[in-house]
């Protein structure tokens, strides 16, 4: 089962329980403390409803089980001496799921929905990476050209979800697309009427083969206690958000269920005036996938500071100090839990 919690979970720190599925046709059930809002990528603010989301979708890039970065919607990629100018070589034979083509248009439009001073959307990718335009090239290939420097841009389209460009830039209404999300990803959605669960079916046309998992059913169950009830009645097989010393206790007393920690990023720099050594740098989010003084230097440039090698080692230790401590008590409560 650990290639559902990554296909299912892939983003963030997520404490969940997993009970062994029942047979039959009854389809995998998930049981998340909010519902979702929206399933528009760029109007989603919730850790649940990017979840759901990443099943729907995909980006140009993706992070791998070790956080790594890899391939997605983008075979491969490059970046031009000027360090403003980014090549991304797309997948060939990609399908959403209405059936429409991937290809250079839809990420040209993605991007500039992005941006959209009607819409206004919430994602805040533009900005991370001081996005400029997007240059169609051919069919398969696009080049984004950046304001300022950006050595570290593949970091942040992660979430950069790619649109079907005919199913959203119809004149159908926004409120509507966010009830009838259209993606590349391994799922779609089959029921939803914008407040109730939301139930998936698997696309047998996804690129990277049928997922095993036919149907999957995402419901909301506000308190712990009630999630943790339903688990141990067999009427859910996945709830995520529990609290450790609950999830502990569940595993000591139900034999087969199993205690999981869906690790998210290994490490992050951030700001605060109370301590001068940790420093806003946002696009060395994961500072082992770049070369950390290139990195450093252009986001001194692009966020106007005056960061020196030295201290935002000095951030980057203490950052991976606490990383190190985290996994040293996670590895002592999956001891107890055993």
């Amino acid at each position: 089962m650990s290639k559902l919690f990554r296909r299912f979970f892939p983003l963030g720190v997520i404490l969940l329980a997993l009970h062994s599925c029942s047979g039959g046709e009854r389809p995998l059930t998930i049981l998340v403390p909010v519902a979702p809002r929206t399933l528009d990528p760029y109007f989603a603010t919730t850790t649940v409803e990017l979840s759901l989301l990443m099943n729907i979708f995909e980006a140009l890039v993706v992070r791998r089980d070790d956080m790594t970065l890899g391939p997605g919607l983008a075979e491969r990629w490059e970046i031009d001496k000027s360090r403003k100018v980014w090549t991304f070589h797309l997948r060939r034979g990609v399908e959403f799921t209405n059936g429409e083509p991937f290809g250079a248009e839809a990420v040209k439009y993605t991007f500039g929905r992005m941006v959209s001073g009607r819409l206004r959307p919430r994602i805040t990718v533009p900005n991370r990476i001081s996005l400029g335009r997007v240059e169609i090239v051919d069919g398969h290939t696009v080049r984004i050209h950046t304001k300022s420097p950006a050595t570290t841009l593949p970091v942040w389209p992660t979430n950069a979800f790619i649109l079907a460009l005919g199913h959203y830039s119809s004149k159908t209404r926004v409120g509507e697309v966010s009830r009838k999300p259209v993606g590349t990803g391994p799922y779609k959605v089959s029921e939803w009427d914008g407040s109730g669960p939301v139930r998936m079916e698997a696309n047998g046309k996804w690129w990277r083969g049928k997922p095993k998992i036919r149907e999957a059913i995402w419901r909301s169950v506000p308190e712990s206690s009630g999630r943790i009830e339903e688990l141990d009645a067999g009427t859910a097989d996945i709830i995520t958000n529990i609290p450790p010393v609950q999830g502990l206790m569940l595993v000591r007393e139900r034999r087969g269920s199993q205690f999981k920690t869906v690790r998210g990023y290994e490490a992050a720099l951030m700001f605060t005036q109370t301590d001068p050594e940790l420093y806003y740098l946002q696009s060395l989010v994961y500072v082992a996938q770049w070369k950390f003084d290139e990195a450093l230097a252009s986001v001194n440039k692009a966020l106007k500071l005056n960061t020196t090698f030295q201290e935002a080692q000095r951030a980057r230790e203490k950052i991976l100090a606490w990383v190190k401590a985290a996994k040293e008590k996670e590895e002592k409560m999956a001891a107890v839990a055993t």
